[in-house]
C-alpha cells in the first residue's frame, strides 16, 4: 500500500489541479458512485443486446464488460476520477510530508441501476466523468477509462434513432445533404443564438 500511496503523492500537484473552462476555473470534483453504476450498467446491459457483447481497448490489452467484470471496471472508473479530482489529498502541501496520512480510496462494488440505458442519458453522464476525470491528452488518452468512455460513447452513438439510416459518407451529388437532413436554422436573437 505504502508504494501505492508514494504513487499517488508523486502525481499529488497534478490531481490537485483545477479545470478551466470558457467561464474560467472550476474544481474538479468526485463523482457520484451512481454515476459510475450507470456507466457500467449501460456496458454490462448493451454487453447482453450485443452479439459478441460490449468490449474496449486501452494501450495495455482489452476487456469484455459482463456483469462478472462489472466492479473490477467499476473499480478502475472510480480510480481514476478519485484521483484526478484530488479526493485522496484535503491540502496537498499538508499531504506533501504525510504519505502514511493519506485517506484509502474507497472500494467499489457495483450495483446495477434498474431499467434499461438510454443512450442520451450515457452520452451526458459520460461528458459529466470524462469532465471532472480526464487529465492531460498524452496521458488521458491511452488509458483504461479513456478506452472504456470512448467504446461506450461509440456504442451510445449507434443507438440513437435514425443514426444508422444516414448516409455513412457523401460525394459530389450529396452536397445538399444539410438541406435534405439538416437541422432547423437555430432561432437568433440580438445577434446571438437561443439554446
Amino acid at each position: 500500500m505504502a508504494g501505492y500511496r508514494q504513487s499517488l503523492m508523486a502525481g499529488f500537484q497534478m490531481a490537485a489541479v483545477s479545470a478551466v473552462d470558457d467561464h474560467g476555473p472550476m474544481s474538479r470534483y468526485t463523482v457520484d458512485k451512481s454515476v459510475i453504476d450507470a456507466l457500467v450498467t449501460a456496458a454490462v446491459r448493451w454487453s447482453e443486446e450485443t452479439p459478441g457483447g460490449f468490449s474496449y481497448h486501452w494501450h495495455r490489452g482489452s476487456r469484455r464488460v459482463e456483469a462478472t467484470a462489472a466492479t473490477a471496471v467499476g473499480q478502475m472508473l472510480w480510480h481514476a476520477n478519485w484521483y484526478a479530482a484530488g479526493a485522496w489529498v484535503e491540502d496537498a502541501e499538508w499531504a506533501k510530508d504525510k504519505v502514511e496520512d493519506v485517506p484509502d480510496e474507497p472500494a467499489y462494488e457495483y450495483d446495477p441501476l434498474p431499467g434499461f440505458p438510454a443512450p442520451l442519458v450515457v452520452l451526458r453522464l459520460i461528458d459529466n466523468y470524462v469532465y471532472q476525470t480526464a487529465g492531460e491528452p498524452e496521458e488521458w488518452r491511452p488509458s483504461e477509462p479513456f478506452g472504456f468512455v470512448y467504446a461506450l460513447r461509440n456504442h451510445a452513438i449507434g443507438l440513437l434513432p435514425g443514426y444508422k439510416d444516414l448516409p455513412w459518407s457523401i460525394g459530389p451529388d450529396g452536397r445538399d445533404i444539410f438541406l435534405r437532413l439538416g437541422a432547423p436554422a437555430p432561432e437568433v436573437e440580438n445577434g446571438a443564438r437561443r439554446h
